[in-house]
């Protein structure tokens, strides 16, 4: 009688000790996955209508920036080129601030069709210097105006990107060859290197 006991014992303790060696397994609960990020758009947003030129009504614009570019996109109501005064000459223009100091894309574009661009700094208490020129493309179908430049630059900004704010972003275009004002917009900051719904390059 006691050799029996002495298994059943033996068997209660091992079923024990299974079923704690299962209960870890049992009670932990599967790692929840991580939220996809939402990108950045539209960190300027203007009303259409609010001129009469479409080439130079301001709908929207973005920024982003990556390990080598940073590139800008203001979109407009139209850019056709059909409104006499706009044929005549235009401007747009993005800028934003980084580290105190005022950077600006730029672009104009001639009575002959012809397109000039610039990409200025302006540091505190000094005089906006061209210091690149963007790649810059006048899409047409898509009606905005991208431009690119290297980070590089732009001293203000890391090497790699760290989530310095760009702030106090603005768009503005101006008509005819004596720079008729016609839009401006404002806008949000953009971390530097958050993903955005403009790609770089």
């Amino acid at each position: 009688m006691r050799r029996y006991r002495h298994a059943s014992v033996r068997v209660a303790v091992a079923s024990a000790a299974a079923v704690a060696a299962l209960a870890p397994a049992a009670s932990a609960k599967p790692k929840p996955e991580p939220e996809p990020v939402v990108p950045i758009c539209n960190v300027i947003v203007d009303y259409a209508g609010d001129t009469s030129y479409g080439d130079a009504d301001i709908l929207s614009g973005d920024i982003a920036s990556g390990t080598k570019l940073v590139t800008a996109v203001l979109r407009l109501r139209s850019l056709a080129f059909t409104d006499p005064v706009v044929r005549t000459g235009a401007r747009w223009e993005l800028a934003f601030t980084v580290g105190g100091s005022r950077y600006a894309y730029s672009t104009r574009r001639d009575a002959l069709g012809a397109t000039t661009s610039t990409f200025t700094r302006q540091a505190q208490g000094g005089q906006a210097v061209v210091v690149a020129v963007p790649m810059t493309t006048l899409d047409t179908a898509a009606r905005q105006v991208r431009w690119s430049v290297p980070r590089t630059v732009i001293p203000e900004l890391p090497v790699e990107p760290a989530g310095t704010k760009m702030y106090g972003l603005t768009a503005a275009t101006w008509v005819s060859p004596a720079d008729v004002a016609a839009d401006v917009a404002l806008g949000k900051s953009y971390p530097d290197g958050y993903p955005s719904c403009v790609q770089t390059g």
